[in-house]
């Protein structure tokens, strides 16, 4: 009996610790790079500053507070459920909106395309 209750804690911590993996940058600067698949299964908050040169999959909020250099990145929020991105009037440079869950933009967002030069906004 004790052996299977100290089994089942063991088993419920093993797979509770994978459901909250969010990333927290305090001031740091982070760089993703060319081919590197960044994926964060919960919020991204940025206090610092974050180059993507690769591809950047959100799951929760994204709150960027710092500087977001989208390189020559993707950025995807792909999540089934609401996101709150608040990405502090910055361009992406490619951006895909996946999942099923409802996006909700707080902030201008402006994508661009570095080899045509072409701009678009949503607000």
């Amino acid at each position: 009996m004790k052996r299977n209750l100290i089994a089942c804690l063991i088993s419920v911590i093993l797979s509770s610790h994978g459901f909250a993996q969010g990333f927290y940058n305090s001031g740091a600067t982070i760089s993703i790079a060319s081919q590197t698949i960044f994926t964060v299964p919960d919020s991204l908050v940025n206090n610092g500053t974050l180059t993507n040169n690769g591809d950047l999959r959100i799951s929760g909020a994204w709150i960027n507070n710092g500087t977001y250099d989208a390189g020559t990145g993707v950025i995807n929020f792909n999540s089934d459920l609401v996101q709150t991105i608040n990405h502090n009037d910055q361009s992406f440079e490619r951006l895909v909106i996946s999942g099923t869950g409802e996006k909700q933009f707080l902030a201008n967002i402006t994508m661009s395309r570095r080899s045509s030069g072409e701009q678009s906004q949503i607000s």
